[in-house]
């Protein structure tokens, strides 16, 4: 009986011991756990918590932090274990919904993610990661200006959530928001000063509004920091191209082509570029090699146009005809290749095809001056005065000088 009582008493003493030691032990673990997890040290961080939780199961934060660490080590399944688990002992604890509304969200529930990080909101507005996964739900279901705006939230909330101006900068794009695009990526340079990524996209936002100066520093700075990034020599080639430094244009899309970065688009804007610095040799060069080689790349109606350009520019207004014509046989629409043909037509004195040419131009929708001015030559040759007369005019008072010229010799009254 002697010896019962004192196993008895014994075991009273090591239960009171293990209650005793055992919350201490817990949290020694957890705070290993939330040093493990501010290092990003997922593997660690879930062990910690494990042992955490092994040693007090109910533990609110811990099973908190357990599951966030399942997630960052993409172990969904064993996320939901402890999300279960805080559904019994913390119900109403916002980030209880919040881990609901990710497990969501990872499972493609994305209105039932919605409807988590709502209820998680309504009890804790502060908390970043809702807003940001709500962010990645929305964009899945096509609300993008929510979902641009949950991004936006999420880091402001939380600075090192880089990842959320990166979200915001692509959604605004879809949208074609390019300046709040351009100002997320201001913020995300700010933070990561050495992202050429971040440079590149800024320059490709920066050449849809039309800012290629601007464009060519982000993308010198996304090649200061990563010299064989070959679409940032292409954009960059694009952009010189558009502020006319068609020397340093060629110098980019030679280096965009030996590095194999749109092949097509850098040979064809090579002969482009030749073609502006009056070198008909090397654009032709180039314009022939393009058509040689990507004759089914949407520019081939425009590079034999250029190539017909070149023609006329030698006077062989025969061949240069050809080109226009295979030109318009691959785009219909064309309207350079009919301006210029019907030029090519006017040299030949063959001034009814001319006029059609003109005519064609004005009906596509190209009505310049400078086509209402050939028009009223081939008019006046066909001896149309009225509407020689009334084109002159048309183009006389869009500012075109010849015009008045033609219209004091033949439109005297």
């Amino acid at each position: 009986m002697k010896k019962l009582y004192i196993t008895l008493i014994l075991a009273i003493l090591v239960v009171i011991i293990f209650l005793m030691v055992k919350s201490p032990i817990s949290n020694a673990y957890y705070k290993k756990g939330i040093a493990s997890l501010q290092k990003q040290d997922y593997l660690k961080a879930e062990s910690n918590f494990k042992n955490a939780v092994f040693w007090k199961k109910n533990f609110i934060d811990a099973n908190i932090n357990l599951a966030k660490s399942e997630f960052a080590l993409k172990k969904v399944e064993e996320a939901k274990i402890y999300i279960q688990r805080l559904l019994k002992i913390a119900p109403n604890n916002a980030e209880t919904y919040a881990l609901q509304g990710q497990y969501l969200t990872n499972t493609k529930d994305y209105k039932g993610s919605i409807e988590q990080f709502k209820m998680a909101l309504q009890i804790d507005s502060t908390l970043s990661y809702a807003y940001y996964f709500r962010g990645i739900a929305r964009g899945n279901l096509n609300d993008l200006s929510g979902a641009a705006a949950d991004y936006l939230k999420a880091q402001s909330l939380d600075k090192s959530n880089v990842d959320a101006l990166r979200q915001s900068a692509a959604i605004y794009g879809t949208l074609e928001n390019y300046q709040a695009a351009i100002t997320s990526y201001d913020e995300l340079i700010k933070r990561e000063p050495s992202n050429a990524d971040a440079y590149l996209q800024r320059g490709n936002f920066r050449m849809k509004i039309g800012d290629f100066a601007n464009a060519v520093e982000d993308f010198n700075s996304a090649i200061q920091i990563v010299p064989g990034l070959s679409e940032a020599y292409y954009n960059r080639g694009i952009s010189q191209g558009k502020l006319h430094n068609f020397d340093k244009a060629v110098q980019d899309f030679e280096a965009s082509s030996r590095q194999k970065f749109k092949p097509a688009g850098s040979i064809y804007n090579l002969g482009l570029a030749y073609l502006n610095l009056k070198q008909p040799d090397n654009a032709e060069k180039y314009l022939q090699e393009y058509i040689g080689e990507f004759g089914k790349e949407e520019n081939i109606s425009n590079a034999l146009q250029m190539l017909g350009t070149l023609e006329l520019m030698k006077n062989d207004n025969d061949k240069a005809i050809k080109f226009f014509t295979k030109s318009l046989q691959t785009d219909s629409a064309n309207l350079e290749s009919y301006f210029n043909r019907g030029i090519a037509y006017s040299n030949l004195k063959d001034y009814q095809k001319a006029l059609h040419d003109f005519n064609k131009c004005i009906r596509l929708g190209y009505k310049s001056a400078d086509v209402y001015f050939a028009r009223g030559v081939q008019n006046i040759s066909l001896n149309n005065y009225s509407d020689g007369c009334k084109d002159f005019d048309k183009a006389d008072s869009m500012g075109y000088s010849q015009a008045k010229e033609m219209i004091q010799m033949y439109c005297k009254k």
